[in-house]
């Protein structure tokens, strides 16, 4: 497979992960500090790279109380991305994308596999 079809699929993955960890709690989120002072935003806002409602999200600590569902990771991988989002703030998705993912959003699922890499962050990570 040459580099040009990868680029695509590792894309996809990649919003798939994120996705993944998106599902593991429900999208009702707490506020304010949650570790060392650092509030689930982060240090994102509406204008900075990163997302503020994507740390919110990612951020989450209640599980939902119908617990997780095993998933493969194969079924992960192949979750439709919707048009027009990647690389967006989520305030700019049209409501209508919002809607269609809000009930995968908080579902729990548990995927098992093995981490390729790591990337220590630094104290002002998103």
């Amino acid at each position: 497979m040459d580099s040009m079809n990868l680029r695509p699929r590792f894309r996809r993955l990649v919003f798939t992960l994120f996705l993944g960890f998106s599902l593991t709690v429900p999208v009702q989120a707490q506020t304010g500090p949650l570790f060392h002072g650092c509030p689930v935003e982060g240090d994102a806002t509406e204008t900075s790279r990163s997302d503020p409602a994507l740390n919110v999200l990612k951020n989450r600590t209640a599980a939902p109380a119908d617990g997780f569902q095993t998933m493969h990771f194969e079924d992960l991988a192949q979750l439709e991305v919707p048009d027009g989002v990647s690389k967006k703030h989520r305030s700019t998705w049209p409501d209508a994308t919002v809607a269609a993912v809000t009930t995968e959003e908080k579902k729990a699922v548990k995927v098992i596999g093995f981490l390729l890499k790591k990337k220590l962050e630094g104290p002002r990570e998103s």
